[in-house]
């Protein structure tokens, strides 16, 4: 997160890896020192340095708010993080999609692409562990759920969400009761209200 540019970012690497760390990393030391408006060369740029030689890849969900542009967002989704659009006073919510290429794939690149605000928006980013929160006894999707978490308490969006990730539950079969731990994979989220944002924050 890079509140002073408006750059909002989550990477969730393959395995047990460090790689999406050093990318973002990377990506914000080049977000104190270079021009934000260079974002996607920014961006690029990390990607053919990662690609030197490695074979991991990493996820990218980002969104960026231009000072310049109050009624337009840039966003760039590769892997299989998500990235959701939703909008609280018209209870909407639109998955955005996602690249082919994954960060740090060699000779891959990357355009941010502009997406119009109405107010009341906000975006939501999450590595995939937050398909956990789906409920295991209906049959909602996951944009449901999510669009269900974000009305029923916004403010506590994030840790609700997190936490129902992380419930831990009973299975019964027949005779058998097994308990199980809900997440089976990490998850991270951010959930952005663009309207919030302050000049100089």
């Amino acid at each position: 997160i890079n509140p002073s540019q408006n750059v909002f970012a989550i990477s969730d690497p393959p395995g047990a890896t460090t790689f999406s760390r050093t990318l973002i990393t990377e990506l914000d030391e080049y977000l104190q020192t270079e021009p934000v408006d260079e974002l996607g060369s920014l961006i690029n740029k990390v990607n053919k340095n990662a690609g030197m030689g490695l074979r991991d890849r990493a996820t990218l969900a980002l969104v960026h708010f231009p000072r310049s542009h109050s009624s337009t967002a840039q966003v760039l989704l590769s892997g299989d993080s998500y990235l959701f659009q939703a909008n609280i006073p018209q209870r909407t919510l639109k998955r955005l999609d996602a690249v082919p290429n994954r960060w740090g794939t060699p000779n891959a690149h990357f355009e941010l692409t502009q997406v119009d605000l109405t107010e009341g928006d906000i975006f939501i980013l999450a590595s995939d562990g937050i398909s956990a929160v789906r409920p295991r006894d209906q049959d909602n999707g996951l944009d449901e759920v999510v669009l269900s978490h974000i009305h029923r308490d916004p403010e506590n969006f994030v840790f609700n969400v997190a936490q129902n990730c992380n419930v831990i539950f009973e299975e019964k079969n027949g005779e058998r009761v097994r308990t199980a731990f809900g997440g089976g994979d990490d998850v991270s989220i951010i959930l952005v209200d663009p309207a919030k944002l302050q000049p100089n924050h």
